[in-house]
């Protein structure tokens, strides 16, 4: 098989052991964990999107890994999500020249909604109760 190392795909507390994948598939998760995306895990380590539905199906252990890796890159674009829709995010404005004019706090209606229909759909789901209007208060703060 080549080379290999051996990579942590999940704690102890989920029941998973160190797996041992060959270096190149390894390497591709790791870079799946930090882009979030086949095709930027792809160009990150240097091979076609395809090498990771190959290994999928031919190399031992490897969609288990994906699947704790997935798992993990959910958690934190939930993570994020929640911290968005709590603490807005900032949006700045800038002259013909580069000079920052002022920014604002924008907390995004959008995203609140998709939190709330996934958290609570029975109440904010589109078949739920409908008709939910959220209002957003922008914050302008100049510097």
């Amino acid at each position: 098989m080549g080379g290999s190392e051996i990579v942590i795909v999940g704690d102890r507390s989920e029941g998973l052991e160190l797996q041992d994948l060959p270096t190149r598939p390894a390497a591709f998760l790791e870079a799946y964990r930090l882009t979030g995306t086949l095709p930027a895990a792809a160009d990150r380590i240097g091979c076609s999107r395809n090498a990771h539905y190959h290994w999928r199906d031919h190399v031992t252990g490897y969609q288990e890994a994906f699947e704790v890796v997935l798992r993990e890159a959910n958690d934190a674009l939930e993570a994020l999500l929640q911290e968005r829709v709590q603490n807005g995010f900032r949006e700045e404005r800038f002259d013909a020249d580069g000079n920052l004019l002022f920014y604002r706090i924008r907390h995004d209606a959008a995203l609140l909604r998709m939190l709330l229909q996934a958290r609570l759909p029975e109440k904010y789901g589109k078949e739920g109760a409908g008709g939910t209007n959220i209002t957003v208060i922008i914050e302008d703060v100049a510097e």
